[in-house]
């Protein structure tokens, strides 16, 4: 059985749709904590850039694995 909503295609697509959703929540949380606020839009927007460019040549889920790789790497060294 083939599940159309897990293909590659769909998947991205609904990455594109929700990342403006998730710039907003991600400026939401900065004005939490004023002084993490251009760090936190700059790890989100490295993440984004990895994601894409890892999507254009694996599959969804790689390019998933390797968006929340960077976000928990450079997490883990500004800690």
């Amino acid at each position: 059985m083939e599940w159309p909503f897990l293909s590659k295609t769909n998947l991205i697509n609904i990455l594109d749709q929700q990342s403006a959703i998730l710039a907003i929540a991600a400026a939401g949380r900065s004005c939490s904590w004023p002084e993490d606020s251009t760090f936190v839009g700059a790890i989100y927007g490295l993440a984004t850039v990895v994601s894409g460019e890892v999507a254009e040549h694996h599959s969804a889920w790689i390019a998933i694995a390797a968006a929340l790789l960077v976000g928990l790497g450079v997490g883990l060294v500004t800690e």
